[in-house]
């Protein structure tokens, strides 16, 4: 289902006051009110089952959503096996990346190290190093 929520949850955190146990604090962010225009820049470094529901799930009218990974699929894993007996074509157990809906920019590439507010990343088919600015980093 999609909802129209214009805050998203980045974190949450248990409390270990005995009188609030077992209550959570959740994280929220919201864009700058400054300029109408500016979102904030989420880079997403892998493909994998948090990626990939990260940068389909988040909001990207509020977001400028950025993916780093030299996968450019998500990989069903639990349904690997039956690929490998032929009960499933590969294909079938593969999501594109180009299907996230809104996503900013997508970069093929292995993330070396964070530098100066950036991901120093390597590009997967040239090897040359460049680098992509965020605001967050998941």
């Amino acid at each position: 289902s999609n909802n129209n929520n214009s805050t998203f949850f980045i974190g949450c955190s248990e409390s270990h006051n005995k009188q609030q146990q077992g209550q959570r604090r959740y994280f929220i962010t919201t864009p700058e009110k400054k300029n109408t225009n500016y979102r904030p820049r989420v880079v997403i470094v892998g493909t994998g089952w948090a990626g990939n529901t990260l940068a389909r799930r988040l909001d990207k009218k509020l977001y400028d959503v950025r993916l780093i990974s030299p996968a450019n699929h998500f990989l069903f894993t639990p349904l690997l096996p039956s690929t490998a007996v032929g009960t499933l074509e590969f294909r079938a157990i593969q999501e594109p990346v180009r299907t996230i809906p809104g996503l900013g920019e997508y970069y093929q590439a292995k993330a070396r190290r964070i530098e100066n507010g950036g991901v120093v990343c390597e590009d997967l088919f040239k090897r040359k190093e460049f680098s992509v600015k965020y605001d967050y980093l998941c």
